[in-house]
């Protein structure tokens, strides 16, 4: 009997130490498995959105303990905007920071966060891509091998740095304004009164000293970052849109991610795009001031005259007006 009791015991305990093996074995499994993600900016280290992906590689590194890895690549070193998402697309390892044009260029409706003037302050651009609405565009994007994790990076409202000044839309007539190139903004700035001109980023400090383009559509902290007062003269304060950008990585990449990690890594975006948020508030007037130390000359413009002059975008981009309805709905503007 007590042979028999202990042969009982014996099975019990070697069941019960299997069982816990098989669950820590689960655990080790997951904690094993190791991703690398790139994240590439074409912001330099000093910009506030650096800051905010250093933040997200921290968050996400310490909640998965150092399983999934980021690796942060400023100053446009894995190469431009477009060519990252390209990138991305068909399955790399990468993600980049990318505002409502591109992705606007595969799912029509999210153009229009870059329509001018489609809202008037940042808080009303938070609050259209945090709606139901935004979110099922962004959804769309899936498909076509994109995942936006996180559209609350907040870059600045995007005024016209040039060559010489702009008090009103007339002036803009026969300049050549940089844009990133995307059909919404090639037509804000066309319907603004200027000729847009699609050139990487990194190109807009040698075509503005070399007179290639006469002005950029940006904003401050791009401005700065970029060294543009030494070659821009002016800036005029447009506002014509405000640019919230989304930290987007390939869908590939994202499946790959075990659902843990996934939910983490869309987290520890939305935390870090409101801390880069945040800062770019805080630096605004001081980039404005640096600017303004470097003589270049801050135009307090009237913007109604410009909202006048974009009116002809909807008119241009009939298919657009209904989407400036569903906004507005969204907004409760209408």
């Amino acid at each position: 009997m007590i042979r028999k009791l202990f042969f009982l015991a014996t099975i019990l305990l070697l069941t019960i130490l299997t069982a816990c093996g098989q669950s820590s074995s689960g655990n080790s499994d997951l904690e094993g498995e190791s991703f690398v993600l790139k994240v590439g900016i074409v912001m330099n280290d000093n910009d506030p959105m650096y800051d905010g992906i250093m933040k997200f590689k921290e968050g996400v590194e310490e909640r998965t303990n150092g399983n999934v890895e980021v690796e942060v690549y400023p100053s446009s070193q894995l190469g431009d905007t477009g060519d990252l998402l390209e990138q991305a697309k068909v399955g790399a390892n990468i993600a980049t920071l990318i505002d409502a044009g591109p992705l606007g260029d595969m799912v029509k409706e999210i153009s229009i966060l870059q329509a001018p003037y489609i809202v008037d302050n940042l808080e009303e651009a938070q609050k259209l891509v945090t709606s139901d609405l935004f979110k099922e565009w962004e959804a769309q994007l899936e498909p076509e091998g994109l995942k936006v994790l996180s559209f609350n990076w907040f870059q600045g409202s995007r005024h016209l740095a040039t060559t010489k000044p702009v008090t009103m839309p007339q002036d803009l007539n026969g300049m050549a304004i940089r844009t990133n190139g995307s059909a919404i903004v090639n037509k804000a700035i066309e319907t603004m009164g200027g000729n847009p001109t699609g050139l990487a980023w990194a190109e807009s400090y040698p075509g503005l000293q070399q007179g290639v383009i006469d002005g950029v559509e940006a904003h401050y902290s791009a401005i700065y970052g970029a060294r543009l007062p030494e070659v821009v003269s002016s800036i005029s304060k447009t506002g014509h849109f405000q640019l919230l950008t989304g930290l987007t990585v390939g869908m590939s990449w994202f499946n790959s991610l075990p659902g843990e990690y996934q939910a983490i890594v869309v987290e520890e975006a939305a935390n870090a795009g409101a801390f880069a948020t945040n800062i770019n508030v805080e630096k605004e007037q001081e980039y404005e001031e640096q600017i303004k130390a470097e003589g270049v000359e801050i135009i307090e413009v009237d913007i109604n005259e410009f909202k006048e002059m974009s009116n002809q975008f909807y008119e241009d981009l009939p298919e657009l007006e209904e989407v400036r309805e569903q906004v507005n709905q969204a907004l409760g503007k209408s």
